[in-house]
């Protein structure tokens, strides 16, 4: 059975996708081509989502496989990083909105609710989906293991997300707490972007794998806010309200919109 709001997620992706295009317009790797090609054929957020997941997937077997016989790849280290980018950006972002689509199921096979609580749904949805987050993420924080530089901040994260956590008996203070989360997160991870010197390749390792922790976790804060905020502005416009600025929902269409005008500027 088609999902009751397939269409309002499937823009979404196809927002997200159309970004990655633009972005990389002129990039000559084919493997992006390829990925754009698939998304434009294939409109199955699920069926997408598992091309995501095996193309990289495909990628860290070819990349044993070039280690064991020492052979050199095709792809420089800059064209599989942006390669690597591009694949956990749109796994992530489907990831998320796959587990929006089962939260939402879930709740209407475990009670009998009227259509006009909708919207309400979805932001039991979205509390829940926070929650889960903060919850399961506090606990894997306990085998992150860090340079001393990073320890403390390891700390204050596993306390932030617990203080989050303590706004769990009211949505609305939830929704408010994650945003505030979300934000001091982008930071953190901009300010670790500076390590000391003398760093052994081991301590480097353990930096990026915590680096990756912040940064995939606030990619799926984000997304769940994006999903939140779309379905907010579509009530809002139901009931003659839509006055009001949606922080996430507006960058990201602006960046969508800035994207596209560069990409005809440099095509012309």
């Amino acid at each position: 059975m088609k999902f009751k709001y397939g269409d309002a997620l499937d823009t979404l992706v196809e927002q997200e996708i159309l970004l990655v295009k633009y972005r990389y317009s002129k990039n000559e790797d084919t493997r992006i081509k390829e990925l754009l090609e698939v998304c434009d054929s294939q409109r199955n957020i699920k069926n997408l989502n598992s091309y995501f997941v095996y193309q990289k997937e495909e990628y860290v077997k070819n990349k044993k496989k070039l280690k064991a016989t020492k052979k050199i790849s095709n792809w420089t280290e800059e064209e599989d990083l942006i390669w690597l980018t591009i694949l956990d950006e749109l796994i992530l972002f489907t990831n998320a909105i796959l587990r929006f689509m089962k939260e939402y199921r879930d709740i209407l096979d475990n009670n009998v609710l009227p259509e006009s609580l909708d919207y309400q749904i979805v932001k039991i949805c979205i509390y829940n989906l926070f929650y889960e987050v903060f919850e399961s993420e506090s606990m894997n924080m306990s085998g992150i293991r860090t340079p001393a530089f990073m320890s403390l901040y390891v700390m204050t994260l596993h306390r932030t997300f617990r203080e989050t956590l303590d706004a769990t008996n009211d949505i609305d203070l939830l929704i408010n707490a994650s945003k505030e989360t979300y934000k001091f997160m982008i930071d953190l991870s901009k300010k670790l972007q500076i390590w000391p010197d003398g760093l052994t390749p081991r301590q480097k390792q353990l930096c990026r794998k915590f680096l990756k922790f912040i940064d995939h976790n606030a990619t799926s804060i984000w997304t769940y806010f994006i999903i939140l905020e779309k379905f907010t502005r579509n009530e809002n416009k139901k009931s003659g309200t839509n006055f009001r600025t949606y922080d996430f929902l507006d960058e990201w269409e602006k960046q969508l919109e800035i994207l596209k005008t560069s990409s005809k500027e440099i095509i012309n």
